[in-house]
This record gives C-alpha cells, sequence and structure tokens, in this order.
C-alpha cells in the first residue's frame, strides 16, 4: 500500500464519499490532554508545517469551536479545523504578506459580540493506524461544516479560505467548490491558496447541500 501521510490518507477517503459508520461520534477538544493528542495526529500529518503545541494550544483556547473531532473508541481518529480570522489578517495572508503561522484566530467571545466573514480552514488529518479506515469522514465533513455554519458566529458575504499541500487536498478543496486564488510561488509558505466565497447563507446550504454535505 502507498505510503500516504494522514493528511493525503484523509483527503484520499473523503472524496470516495462512503457512508459512515454509526458507533462514530463528533465532539470539539474539551481539554488539554485531548488537544495534546490531537496536536500528535496534527504533528505527524504535517511535519515542520504544523504549529507547536503552544501555538497549538493558543488557537484552541482563543476559539475552542474550531477543530471538530471523529472521537472512535474513546480517542481521535480524525479532525477537520475551521478558525474565524481577522479582516486584517486574512488580506495580509491572502495577499503574501503573512504566513499561516502568523494566523491569530479571532476569540470565542468576539465571534459571539460580532460575526465572522473570514474563515480558515487549517486542515483534516487522520490518525496514522487508521490510513484506509475511511468511511466515518465524510460524517466529519458534513458534521464539521454543519456545525460551523449553525454556529451564529458566520457572517456574510463570507470567505472561506485553505492552503493546499497536496494535489489530493486540492481536489478535497474543488470538491468543496473552493477554486485557486493565488499561486504558492507567489506566497510565502510555497502552497496554493484557495478560496471560497459564499454570498448568503443560502448560497452557502446550496453549495455543500449539492455535494452531499
Amino acid at each position: 500500500m502507498t505510503n500516504l501521510s494522514p493528511h493525503v490518507a484523509a483527503c484520499e477517503q473523503l472524496l470516495k464519499v462512503l457512508e459512515p459508520k454509526s458507533e462514530i461520534v463528533v465532539e470539539t477538544i474539551d481539554t488539554l490532554e485531548r488537544l495534546e493528542e490531537l496536536w500528535r495526529i496534527d504533528s505527524e500529518a504535517y511535519g515542520n508545517c504544523s504549529l507547536t503545541l503552544e501555538e497549538f494550544s493558543a488557537w484552541w483556547r482563543r476559539y475552542e469551536f474550531g477543530s471538530r473531532n471523529l472521537i472512535s473508541q474513546g480517542r481521535i481518529a480524525a479532525s477537520i479545523g475551521i478558525y474565524p480570522l481577522y479582516p486584517e489578517q486574512a488580506l495580509l495572508f491572502s495577499t503574501g504578506q503573512m504566513e499561516e503561522s502568523d494566523l491569530t484566530p479571532v476569540t470565542l467571545t468576539e465571534c459571539e459580540q460580532c460575526p465572522v466573514s473570514d474563515w480558515y480552514f487549517s486542515g483534516i488529518v487522520v490518525r496514522n493506524d487508521l490510513r484506509g479506515w475511511g468511511s466515518p469522514l465524510p460524517m466529519l465533513l458534513k458534521l464539521g461544516i454543519g456545525y460551523w455554519l449553525a454556529s451564529g458566529h458566520v457572517a456574510y458575504p463570507l470567505s472561506a479560505w485553505a492552503i493546499a499541500e497536496y494535489s489530493a487536498g486540492a481536489r478535497l478543496l474543488n470538491f468543496l467548490g473552493f477554486s485557486k486564488f493565488k499561486d504558492g510561488s507567489l506566497l510565502p509558505d510555497g502552497y496554493d491558496l484557495y478560496r471560497l466565497h459564499l454570498a448568503c447563507e443560502r448560497e452557502a446550504l446550496t453549495v455543500f447541500r449539492t455535494r452531499g454535505l
């Protein structure tokens, strides 16, 4: 079997859109121990591109709903990250004047006071020992995006941003409705930047529902 990274394996399995298993549940991070578990999975997937544990913790403390995780037998099986961005940072990031590692999520309190228009899809990962175990992953994507849109923290018109480190990631972003916004050669991180623009809630629901989400 091809030795794929957890990130690539997750994207490949999501693109197959298999049926979910009923015993899988989706949760947010609620303890530091669970956060460190997710960080280890993320570090394995992204290597040097991953945040440090301290940075990872800082993102979680600012916006605790940013990561939605599939929990199987008491352990994280896979995770998707969607975080709110300040408009000034989104502009700098999208124009190549800021690296991903320098982004700072909007706080939960701020999101509750004023919904946010710029969001960052930080990635999707699957645990290393579950490569090829892909059937619950569409449930993660469906519920993760569903909870995000229903959070009350989203403002329209909306721009969702994401970078594609692998071709599988680019294909997944295209499946979700993202299109390439800027070539990686023009960005400090060196990866292509993708954007999904949604004018209103109706358009958002239509885009994802037509994709079975």
